[in-house]
């Protein structure tokens, strides 16, 4: 059994690109959705719309080695972007200083985004390459 090669890997990628492909397709007939995450970030005053609703849940179920939290380098006045690594490795910080934790906030959401578009472009040169 050893000697078979396990195909999960190849459906949860293909599964994940299309659900990649569909959050962007979201967000690009939808970018209002981007100003209500700016106005919202912590989704406490109003509930988010359907739309930024479907693009929080893929950002949550992502893995969780690679994602991004907000660092608090002086309470209340300091905040920068982290990444999430291994266990035993220490986190990397981003240059970018936010002044509230609500800027931090929509700064990883438009992370996550630029990182979703990049995946799906290395994808493609892969495939194009292919």
């Amino acid at each position: 059994p050893s000697a078979y090669p396990d195909r999960s890997a190849d459906w949860y990628e293909y599964f994940d690109r299309k659900r990649r492909e569909e959050i962007i397709e979201i967000i690009d007939s939808h970018p209002e959705i981007i100003d209500e995450h700016e106005r919202n970030p912590f989704g406490y005053r109003n509930h988010p719309s359907p739309h930024l609703q479907r693009v929080h849940n893929y950002f949550r179920m992502q893995p969780t080695f690679g994602k991004y939290y907000i660092y608090t380098e002086r309470e209340w006045s300091s905040y920068r972007i982290a990444e999430i690594r291994e266990f035993g490795k220490l986190p990397v910080l981003t240059d970018d200083s936010f002044a509230t934790e609500e800027e931090a906030m929509h700064a990883v959401f438009l992370k996550r985004i630029e990182d979703v578009r990049n995946e799906l472009s290395q994808a493609e040169q892969r495939e194009i390459a292919n």
